[in-house]
């Protein structure tokens, strides 16, 4: 098992030498704003080229703290789960330190944009407007967007989402498949955004 970390840790430092440092992005020279997220030039990195982060000797990684199993915080109040050992991996093998940033989810682009973060690290989705808005590596997680209701609940068909209330993560992909819906129009009253995973 050990091994297999250390090889799949090496595969993504690959992919993010090849292509997440190039992420962060701006518009035009001038410093982007909450609302300047669609204005992105992925290829203009913002001081946060491989090159640089190495020069500095850290990676500031962005990262909803309240996300399990993926990034979280234990009882003591540590960071911990998949991604965070993995981007501590990652980091061991570019010689650089892991400098985790919590960050409201909501405002990764601005975040990442700004040149706040170096890289959103936190079992993200690709999605076609995150492809279009920053670069991102390979795909390390095979995960799927799921309904879960109480047991009182019967949710069998999309359909049945016209008459429940729905709760989903703020600028998440469950939400984004959901606006992308044929019944979006239909349940967009039904949808409140909380700003965690876990609320």
């Amino acid at each position: 098992m050990r091994k297999a970390m250390k090889i799949l840790a090496l595969i993504l430092a690959l992919c993010l030498t090849a292509g997440l440092f190039g992420a962060c992005t701006k518009t035009d020279g001038q410093n982007p704003g909450e609302n300047d997220v669609n204005n992105v030039d992925k290829d203009a990195a913002y001081g946060t080229t491989l090159d640089d982060i190495k020069a500095n000797g850290k990676l500031v990684i962005g990262l909803d703290d309240t996300f399990a199993p993926m990034g979280f915080r234990d009882e003591a109040g540590n960071l911990v789960g998949f991604d965070i050992d993995l981007a501590k991996a990652v980091c061991e093998k570019l010689g650089v330190e892991a400098v985790f940033q919590p960050i409201s989810w909501d405002a990764k682009e601005m975040e990442l944009s700004t040149g706040r973060i170096d890289c959103i690290w936190n079992g993200m989705s690709v999605t076609p407007e995150r492809e279009e808005q920053m670069a991102l590596s390979s795909a390390y997680l095979k995960n799927h967007i799921i309904i879960m209701t109480n047991p009182d609940v019967a949710v069998a068909s999309l359909d049945d989402l016209k008459n429940v209330k729905i709760g989903t993560q703020a600028k998440s992909a469950a939400l984004e498949a959901m606006e992308a819906s044929d019944l979006y129009d239909e349940i967009k009253d039904n949808i409140s955004e909380y700003a965690t995973y876990d609320e």
